[in-house]
C-alpha cells in the first residue's frame, strides 16, 4: 500500500506586537494681538471672535489699554467683528498659526449723527449719503467716492442675516452696443463688491448683476443725467 505524503507542519506564527498610539495632548494655541483705536488713542470696544465651528468668543478691549490685547486661540481661520458705542462696526478675517503672531489693528470711524449722513432705506433699496460714482466708460469707482461703503459694512456686521445684491448701471452712450453696456455695468457691480470683500465682508453674502442702460435714473439727454445713470444700487436681501 502507498503511504500518503505527510503535509509539513506550518511554522508557528510570529507573535503580533501591539503598538499603542501616543496620547494626543491638547492643541497648542496660537496668539493674536488686538488693537482698537479711535484716531490715535485706544478705544473701548467689544470684539467677537468667530470661527466656522463653535460659539463666538467675546473679547473686551479697555480704552485704557496701552498695549495690544493678547488672545489665545486654536490655529485656524477666524472673523473678528468689532463694535464700539458711537462708532461704525468693522470686521476682519485672520488666519492664526503657531509660527506667526499677527497684530490686527482697527481704527474706528465715528457713526454719523445727522440724519442727512445716515443710511436711508426705500423699501429694500439702500441709499448712502455718498454713493460710489463712475467716470464715463470706467468700471472702477472714482477715487474718494467709496467712503460711504463703511455705513454698509456697519449694517452687515450688526445683522448677520442680511445679504446684498449690487446692481450696476450705465448711461446710453458709454458703449455702442447694448451687450457691451451690460458688460460694463456688471464690471461696476463687481468692482464695488470687491471693495466690500476687501473690507472684510464675506463674499457669500453678496451677489451682483449688470443692467446696462435699461433702468435710467435720469434722462440721458444732458451730461448731468448721464452721470447720475453711471451708478450702482444696493438692494437688501435677507437669509431665509
Amino acid at each position: 500500500p502507498v503511504t500518503p505524503p505527510i503535509s509539513p507542519t506550518p511554522p508557528a506564527a510570529a507573535p503580533v506586537k501591539t503598538v499603542e498610539a501616543p496620547e494626543q495632548g491638547p492643541v497648542a494655541p496660537a496668539k493674536l494681538l488686538l488693537k482698537v483705536l479711535a484716531g490715535k488713542r485706544p478705544a473701548a470696544a467689544t470684539v467677537y471672535v468667530k470661527s466656522a465651528t463653535g460659539a463666538p468668543q467675546r473679547v473686551m478691549v479697555d480704552r485704557k489699554a496701552r498695549k495690544p490685547v493678547e488672545v489665545m486661540l486654536p490655529p485656524g481661520e477666524y472673523r473678528l467683528d468689532v463694535l464700539s458705542q458711537g462708532y461704525l462696526a468693522q470686521t476682519r478675517k485672520v488666519t492664526l498659526s503657531r509660527e506667526v503672531v499677527p497684530t490686527v489693528s482697527f481704527t474706528l470711524a465715528k457713526a454719523p449723527v445727522s440724519k442727512s449722513q445716515k443710511v436711508r432705506l426705500k423699501k429694500e433699496v439702500v441709499e448712502l449719503p455718498r454713493m460710489p460714482r463712475f467716470a464715463e466708460k470706467q468700471a472702477a469707482p472714482r477715487k474718494g467716492t467709496t467712503a460711504g461703503l463703511a455705513l454698509l459694512m456697519d449694517m452687515f456686521v450688526r445683522d448677520e442675516k442680511l445679504r446684498l445684491r449690487i446692481e450696476g448701471h450705465t448711461d446710453n452712450r458709454e458703449r455702442p452696443a447694448a451687450a457691451a453696456r451690460k458688460t460694463l455695468s456688471e464690471a461696476r457691480a463687481a468692482a464695488v463688491a470687491k471693495a466690500l470683500v476687501d473690507a472684510g465682508l464675506d463674499a457669500s453674502r453678496i451677489e451682483t448683476v449688470g443692467l446696462g442702460d435699461t433702468r435710467p435714473k435720469a434722462p440721458n439727454l444732458l451730461p448731468r443725467g448721464r452721470e447720475l445713470n453711471r451708478r450702482v444700487e444696493f438692494v437688501l436681501l435677507r437669509k431665509q
